[in-house]
């Protein structure tokens, strides 16, 4: 965790970053059969994130049980191969990674010379369409199986297109559609 150089000096006089990569360090140096981290890449810079992510692929990979509690899922969603999420105390999903992040809707997002005349287009084929960032978001479903669906409509509507991809939800957006209900506190967004 690169603490040697400070191998002499009292832990209270180590900084909040030297002392968050010291319990991941002392955790490992035990050479458990489980680990238990909690939040074990806060406040640590981008190297040792990187370097905690690899040692926790490590153990895993040497047969170790690793159990780690985060709020930082871009995080999680590397190392992580399994997902069990609480809320209110309880549990509300247990998950492998793949099936956690397949839960979500899909959509695509498109951009034209006219969105406003293929939303209604794609409206009138019972698409669930909506505006976000000056781009049509179309939500993946029966009415709306894919992009080539979107592509067709335009080229029978004459809309040439700027811009059309298919997205996935990331694993945040899928968490908080699973929490949304056992959330305690809510920000105004």
């Amino acid at each position: 965790m690169g603490l040697t150089p400070a191998a002499h000096r009292r832990v209270g006089g180590f900084s909040l970053g030297m002392k968050q990569r010291l319990g991941p360090a002392s955790a490992l140096l035990g050479n458990s059969k489980n680990l238990i981290l909690d939040e074990p890449v806060n406040s640590l810079d981008p190297g040792r994130v990187h370097w905690m992510c690899g040692a926790m692929r490590s153990a895993v990979a040497e047969g170790r049980a690793v159990l780690v509690s985060s709020h930082l899922l871009s995080e999680i969603q590397i190392i992580a191969d399994r997902l069990v999420v609480i809320g209110r105390g309880e549990l509300i999903g247990d998950h492998s990674m793949a099936e956690f992040l397949a839960q979500g809707t899909k959509t695509i997002l498109a951009h034209t010379d006219d969105d406003p005349h293929l939303r209604t287009a794609l409206e009138n084929r019972g698409a669930e369409v909506r505006i976000s960032q000056e781009r049509l978001v179309i939500a993946v479903n029966v009415a709306i199986p894919g992009t080539i669906t979107v592509s067709r409509a335009c080229w029978n509507e004459g809309i040439l297109i700027f811009s059309l991809t298919q997205s996935t939800p990331s694993l945040e957006e899928n968490f908080l559609q699973l929490t949304d209900s056992a959330a305690v506190f809510r920000a105004d967004v």
